[in-house]
């Protein structure tokens, strides 16, 4: 009984997995166009930003467009954690999978085993239109392009 018990919770932690995989994977198919978008707005947004504070006059507009840009460099910094942290957490799950001591097991159990590991073989990775990954390596490539993008509004103006 208490085998049967085993299997049944097993395989409803197996199909909760696959539910969750899927939600994640229409989310990232739904949200396309919105992280484009966001990403290349904030990049723009942000040299804007920092564009005006170089070029106030006075310190309450310095502070206000500091605001702004702080604001803006947070939030792409947020959204750039969170699709790191999704991806190193559905990276681990293979691991965890395997250090369970599965080849000590039946052989159903090995064989079920194995195709769990074969399925979380690949992490789980927001992107936008799979042209970028939602990750950390992109924050600083989005401060990058938006300093770039500073710097060129600088010496357009000198």
């Amino acid at each position: 009984m208490k085998s049967k018990l085993y299997w049944r919770r097993l395989k409803e932690i197996i199909a909760y997995r696959q539910q969750v995989y899927l939600l994640a994977k229409k989310l990232n198919e739904a949200f396309n166009l919105s992280i484009f978008l966001t990403d290349i707005g904030s990049a723009g947004s942000i040299c804007f930003s920092l564009y005006l504070v170089a070029n106030s006059d006075t310190i309450i507009t310095t502070l206000n467009f500091s605001f702004s840009s702080f604001i803006l460099i947070a939030f792409t910094f947020d959204y750039c954690r969170q699709g790191s942290r999704l991806a190193e957490a559905s990276g681990r799950l293979q691991t965890v999978l395997y250090n369970q001591q599965w080849y000590e097991a039946s052989p159903q159990y090995r064989r079920l085993m194995l195709n769990l590991l074969q399925y979380a073989h690949k992490p789980f990775i927001l992107n936008g239109f799979n042209l970028f990954n939602l990750d950390m390596t992109h924050f600083q490539s989005v401060m990058g392009i938006a300093y770039r993008l500073f710097a060129f509004f600088q010496t357009r103006e000198k």
